[in-house]
């Protein structure tokens, strides 16, 4: 069956989606395996010579792609049907705001992640950076003190480019 119109998305962009769902989901279940089949899907995804949204339109079976099994496909079905993936956005509900932005930074895991987040407890962008800033989290792997200067100075630039101001 042929998908209506509907929302429009890369492959690029849906992929980065479920690369960033991968890391939210390691972070609240601890799931390591879901989070590899996310990251696999979204591989499968970027490989895919065709756009989704056509793939979706002609009626492609999603699950026949290595890599995207029936959840994926149906997640994949949602956002262009919605805009909007549930688990994505009960994930980043669950999380603090920062996470996500976090995540995308270079070197950060949903391990690293987590543990910033559960070390601090903080649950704004400016407390997460005041404890980057301040040393709290001199535990970080690679260097403590320099990693989370790189860290701090990472989340502001991502933020900047959001639109966002951070001190």
């Amino acid at each position: 069956m042929a998908a209506e119109a509907g929302p429009s998305f890369t492959n690029e962009q849906v992929a980065e989606l479920f690369e960033r769902l991968a890391g939210l989901v390691e972070i609240l279940e601890g799931s390591v395996f879901k989070g590899r089949a996310y990251r696999k899907g979204a591989q499968a995804i970027r490989r895919l010579r065709q756009p989704l949204e056509a793939m979706l339109i002609e009626g492609s079976n999603l699950t026949e792609v290595s890599g995207i099994g029936e959840a994926i496909a149906a997640k994949v079905g949602e956002l262009f049907a919605t805009g909007h993936v549930r688990a994505y956005d009960t994930a980043c509900a669950q999380l603090p705001p920062y996470t996500v932005a976090l995540l995308g930074l270079p070197g950060v895991g949903a391990g690293t992640a987590g543990r910033i987040i559960a070390t601090t407890g903080a649950r704004t962008l400016e407390d997460v950076l005041r404890a980057l800033d301040s040393g709290e989290v001199g535990w970080l792997p690679r260097s403590g003190e320099r990693s989370a200067g790189c860290i701090a100075r990472g989340l502001r630039e991502a933020v900047s480019g959001m639109g966002e101001t951070v001190s």
